[in-house]
């Protein structure tokens, strides 16, 4: 009886290690997967002292690369105009941004599988350059949608500062909405 009782008990810890190297290895894949994306992006932002909205739009291209299955973080590099308001004359300007992103998914807290919709809460902090160097940083909510196991789509809200207009040698970024959409390809 006791001969029987030490093989299950075996039994038993053989399956649980088993099953928790199977966890594993299913975090070290998962962490492994990169995530090319392509994005335009549009800024909405009132314009100090007046009733008018500032607008512009915006391209970037970023890689995140999956630390764990909930866990991604990734650098940006993007392009948009930049407005310069000069003796009433308003003139554009390229401006480039740079910076840092990460995202945390929350799915893989409810469902093991790998679905197709990928909601996530997300945050950035860089720079913008157009004649200097200007802060820009973000936080927001995005969801992904993918066709099969490397193409998908997203859309992100977010709300933060970007660099958007220059008044008098005084750069004009206050905090304001933004939002992105593109194509995601996971390597």
């Amino acid at each position: 009886m006791r001969k029987n009782i030490i093989f299950l008990l075996c039994l038993l810890l053989t399956g649980v290690c088993f099953g928790q190297k199977k966890f594993l290895i299913d975090e070290i894949i998962t962490a492994s997967s990169n995530d090319l994306r392509l994005s335009i992006g549009h800024h909405f932002a009132a314009s100090e002292g007046s009733d008018f909205w500032l607008g512009n739009k915006s391209a970037a291209l970023e890689i995140s690369h999956g630390l764990t299955r909930r866990w991604g973080l990734g650098a940006y590099l993007g392009a948009q105009s930049y407005y310069v308001v000069a003796d009433d004359e308003v003139r554009y300007r390229p401006a480039f941004s740079f910076g840092l992103a990460t995202s945390f998914h929350f799915l893989p807290f409810f469902v093991l599988g790998a679905p197709h919709w990928d909601p996530y809460i997300m945050g950035k902090v860089g720079g913008c350059y157009v004649s200097t160097l200007h802060l820009e940083y973000a936080v927001g909510l995005g969801i992904g949608y993918y066709f099969n196991r490397h193409f998908g789509l997203f859309l992100e809200g977010n709300y933060g500062t970007t660099s958007l207009c220059e008044k008098e040698a005084e750069s004009l970024s206050p905090l304001h909405p933004q939002c992105r959409i593109g194509l995601s390809y996971k390597l």
